[in-house]
């Protein structure tokens, strides 16, 4: 018996397309579920008559803002969608800015200069008009991919879809072109501020009215043809586009440490632009419309600099944030923090009491990651007239007794004593479902 509204029209035999458009929804549902949209949209395009069976199963559960036109066009037309827009759960703000020289971010080397005369096999002469440092950073891409294979097989898709990509690179100049029309792009977004007027807009009009988390993060590029977010620009970019991976918050070089940043002057705080607006306009709100807020970076080590909560005076962004996770309906904190060379400061961000007093809310998930990467007790030794304690004890500024509904609980990269951690752990509640400790 046929399906109740199922197009019962008889296929044509001979293609694939026919044969997937004649099935019972029952079994394309079942076919179509397992497809990322990225598979769907191509299918639509097939056949009119697979358009309809196959539109029902997108969904958009993400949507990203950036300071990118078509990150911001695309998130205001699935807005605009009656049917799409209840889908999404959670608004991803990428904080990456296109650079225009290698000394913006820490990320490269500056000094991993190019010399044509050294050049290798796979370099070309430079093209007129485009700059080194653009160069640069292509090569550093590529010898960063060929270490992140290492002694892989090469067979693996991962390392076959890599070459596949270098051996179709753009040439220089076309690649320094492109980059440029995104650089342009991106100065009328920051001038006209269209990133926070769009997410102003969202907010206000709820035209997500399932919205349940915002993640802010410098790493959505991830690596040279492999994003770890793949936003609608991302997706957009030629194949075999490499190009300066952007980051904009301190990242450190591959093997490398960082200070962490002071937080003076506007020019520090705009790295973290896309932070300081979310935080800014979700603390406005009478409750908390979205009840989860992921603060990422740790994949490249990276995060919020800790100068945040050591500022002599409770600067707007801490209060900002600290709003923000005392609102009613507030869940769920995910927060990443760069604590490089803050050792010598006896890690004063975690015990001058701001930390703790921002955590103090009926929170039902909690993660803190840090880019600590040593045990600094062995490190070094100090000298006995300006002795140095690593160690701060957990629930000096973890404050579990307001936790009374916390579910899941984690810690990365921090510097610990076994009792100390297990005294932590012991003072947990009930409630607890899930710890995940990692590097410690």
């Amino acid at each position: 018996m046929a399906t109740p509204h199922q197009d019962t029209t008889p296929a044509e035999p001979g293609t694939i397309v026919e044969f997937l458009a004649g099935l019972p929804r029952e079994l394309s549902g079942a076919i179509f579920a397992h497809l990322p949209n990225s598979d769907l949209k191509k299918l639509r395009l097939a056949s009119r008559r697979l358009s309809k069976v196959v539109t029902p199963h997108l969904s958009f559960e993400r949507v990203f803002i950036s300071a990118s036109n078509h990150n911001i066009q695309v998130s205001r037309n699935i807005a605009n969608h009656e049917t799409f827009r209840h889908d999404v759960r959670e608004i991803v703000w990428d904080d990456a800015r296109f650079m225009v020289s290698l000394e913006e971010e820490s990320g490269y080397h500056t000094g991993y200069g190019y010399d044509a005369a050294d050049s290798d096999s796979e370099d070309t002469p430079v093209p007129e008009g485009v700059s080194l440092w653009f160069v640069t950073a292509c090569r550093e891409n590529r010898d960063y991919l060929r270490k992140w294979r290492g002694r892989d097989v090469e067979t693996l898709p991962q390392h076959v879809e890599t070459a596949r990509q270098l051996a179709a690179q753009l040439p220089l100049d076309v690649a320094y072109e492109y980059y440029g029309r995104l650089l342009r792009d991106q100065e009328e977004v920051l001038a006209t501020a269209a990133d926070s007027a769009a997410f102003e807009w969202a907010l206000a009009e709820k035209r997500f009215p399932n919205l349940r988390r915002v993640t802010i993060t410098p790493a959505a590029h991830g690596i040279l043809f492999f994003p770890q977010y793949p936003t609608p620009m991302i997706r957009a970019f030629p194949y075999g586009f490499n190009y300066p991976l952007p980051r904009s918050w301190p990242t450190p070089p591959l093997g490398a440490r960082i200070p962490c940043e002071s937080w003076v002057g506007e020019a520090i705080k705009d790295k973290w632009r896309g932070f300081r607006i979310v935080t800014h306009l979700l603390a406005q709100q009478e409750y908390a419309i979205v009840p989860e807020v992921v603060i990422d970076g740790n994949q490249i080590n990276s995060g919020l600099t800790c100068e945040i909560f050591s500022t002599q005076e409770p600067c707007e962004e801490y209060k900002n944030l600290a709003a923000l996770v005392r609102k009613p309906g507030f869940s769920m904190l995910k927060l990443s923090i760069m604590v490089g060379m803050h050792a010598e400061q006896n890690y004063a961000a975690f015990r001058n009491g701001r930390l703790r007093q921002l955590l103090t809310a009926d929170l039902e998930s909690f993660a803190l990651e840090t880019d600590e990467v040593t045990n600094l007790s062995f490190s070094r030794p100090w000298p006995p007239e300006n002795p140095v304690d690593h160690f701060t004890p957990l629930r000096s500024f973890f404050p579990v007794e307001a936790w009374t509904h916390l579910r899941h609980f984690g810690l990365s990269r921090f510097l610990v004593k076994e009792n100390d951690l297990l005294d932590l752990l012991g003072a947990l509640p009930d409630t607890l479902r899930s710890v995940e400790l990692s590097f410690l």
